[in-house]
């Protein structure tokens, strides 16, 4: 039951990534260079455009799904977003990494998660429709 309803808030956050071209084949994509943090002033939303179009939205999907171990690599995957986000979008990206690593600890609930975690989808969903969009 828990898994269903990870899957279905990861689903969320996986529209934008596949709308951008992430669900291209993984050979098809350049692996993202390892995160360095830069100053907030230095990251663009060009840069988390290039990030989305990099990410395999379906492997974050399989990842939630795989129980505890999963969750983490999908928390992960956000961490990365958040790497190349510009500050008020990064905020949010943090927060979803850090509810999926809540609920692969056990620390908080799907409820719980769920509820924190839609607005900020919502807004993630939003800034990507404006500034990635393409066609």
């Amino acid at each position: 039951m828990r898994t269903r309803h990870l899957a279905a808030a990861l689903a969320l956050a996986a529209l934008p990534l596949t709308a951008c071209g992430a669900a291209q084949p993984a050979a098809g994509r350049e692996p993202l260079p390892a995160t360095t943090r830069i100053p907030d002033q230095s990251r663009s939303g060009d840069d988390l455009c290039k990030a989305i179009a990099k990410l395999d939205a379906n492997q974050a999907m399989r990842n939630a799904q795989e129980g505890a171990a999963g969750m983490r690599r999908a928390a992960g995957t956000f961490d990365q977003l958040a790497a190349a986000a510009p500050a008020d979008v990064a905020a949010d990206l943090t927060k979803i990494a850090a509810a999926y690593r809540g609920l692969a600890d056990g620390k908080a609930g799907v409820e719980q998660v769920k509820t924190e975690v839609e607005p900020l989808f919502t807004r993630y969903l939003d800034y990507v429709a404006k500034h990635c969009a393409r066609g």
